[in-house]
């Protein structure tokens, strides 16, 4: 997607193991920590 080879790509970013519930939970928690935010600010 950077246009970069499979080696830079290797050597200077990391790539995304969590998988999509954990990530998804995470969303959630903060969606609801921001509309409880919301409700009492």
């Amino acid at each position: 997607m950077l246009g970069h080879t499979t080696e830079t790509n290797e050597k200077y970013y990391t790539y995304d193991t969590s998988n999509l519930d954990e990530k998804k939970k995470i969303i959630q928690e903060r969606n609801s920590k921001f509309k409880n935010l919301l409700h009492t600010g």
